[in-house]
């Protein structure tokens, strides 16, 4: 279930992991992918848990996770911040990318969550259509906060999934924030994208050359 070498406090938060059963391993593997306190019933459908009252005591007992009531509903969170960037470490890439998914699709399947979440899982489950989509519907909304270089990190990584006329939406979009927030090459990067796809628009050529004197 868990890769890669160990060392000193990494090798007693492994061997406390190890001691889980499938199930509270299952739990405990989702809350590391959520990464963050999440509602346990969240929690338990992505790990996908059938009865999950006795995993649940399991994973509380072992000190790795703590629950909380919030709004009247039950909250898991990893009991040390760090833990939660470890054990996502730990897991496999498939491992990874599947519960991802799963995340994304209770998402899709719920309302009042953010589309920025949808997005992030989304794109980390491999999810392209969905992805981009979701990475530009959760821009407008950050861009309205003035959250520019969030909205910058978020279509890079939809940019990477998108394939044909979106990818080439999305490299217009970025060339024009990297250029509002002074990353004059990066946007000088998706501008040339733009313009080897579409050589007779003069925007376009007009968007290289100022790039280039800025970068």
């Amino acid at each position: 279930m868990l890769r890669g070498p160990s060392q000193g406090a990494d090798d007693v938060l492994r061997h406390r992991v190890s001691k889980l059963g499938p199930d509270a391993y299952g739990i405990l593997a989702a809350l590391a992918v959520l990464g963050r306190a999440s509602p346990a019933s969240m929690v338990v459908k992505v790990a996908h848990v059938g009865r999950a009252t006795r995993p649940l005591n399991e994973l509380l007992s072992s000190g790795l996770v703590v629950k909380s009531l919030q709004s009247g509903e039950i909250m898991l969170r990893m009991s040390r911040a760090h833990f939660s960037d470890r054990i996502y470490t730990w897991l496999r890439e498939g491992e990874r990318r599947r519960l991802h998914g799963r995340v994304s699709e209770l998402i899709e399947e719920a309302s009042g969550l953010e589309i920025q979440d949808l997005a992030l899982h989304a794109i980390r489950a491999g999810r392209g259509e969905l992805a981009v989509r979701a990475a530009l519907e959760a821009a407008e909304t950050l861009e309205v906060a003035y959250a520019y270089a969030a909205v910058a990190s978020l279509l890079e990584e939809a940019r990477e999934l998108a394939e044909g006329e979106q990818a080439i939406e999305l490299s217009g979009r970025l060339a024009e924030l990297c250029e509002h927030i002074g990353r004059y090459e990066q946007a000088l990067r998706h501008a040339q994208v733009v313009l080897e796809a579409r050589l007779s628009d003069p925007s376009a050529c007009l968007a290289v050359g100022r790039l280039e004197l800025l970068s």
